[in-house]
């Protein structure tokens, strides 16, 4: 499996969409969306992801209904209804045809988005963090979920 960080010299200074934000610094969203299609098959890096200006905001924001990867159908944000950590479970119990992006806030720099990997003892949420594409203990590092988004194979 590829790991991808957001920050590889490779793609981290190519923007998201059409706005002047880099994949560096702003990009994770793009590593977690390029990750999940690759998960069911595709080859993708976050450059591919942020090629594609349709899917952005001139501010650089991800318009997720707007969303087309090739392996991974997005199904809908799970912060619309609150975070469900019944829902993000299932997600990471089904890796062959689910996938789930988390999201999680820090303070002072604001919303940042992890590929949900895997469950372990006691329901601990597991996740990529494309900063540095280190698995992460999602609560331990973070504080809290806020959100999440779903995916299933295509």
């Amino acid at each position: 499996m590829k790991i991808l960080c957001q920050r590889n010299p490779l793609w981290a200074e190519k923007k998201l969409g059409a706005s002047s934000l880099s994949i560096g610094d702003y990009g994770c969203t793009s590593s977690m969306l390029a990750e999940i299609n690759n998960r069911f098959g595709a080859n993708a890096t976050p450059a591919d992801v942020a090629a594609h200006k349709e899917w952005y905001t001139s501010a650089g924001l991800i318009l997720w209904p707007k969303l087309d990867l090739k392996f991974a159908i997005f199904e809908d944000m799970g912060r619309v209804y609150g975070f469900n950590e019944a829902r993000v479970l299932e997600a990471l119990n089904d890796p062959n045809n689910k996938a789930v992006g988390l999201e999680v806030n820090i303070p002072k720099a604001g919303k940042h988005w992890l590929k949900g990997e895997a469950v372990g003892n006691n329901n601990v949420i597991y996740a990529r963090d494309p900063w540095d594409g280190s698995i992460v203990d999602v609560v331990h590092k973070y504080g809290k979920i806020t959100g999440s988004a779903h995916f299933r194979k295509r």
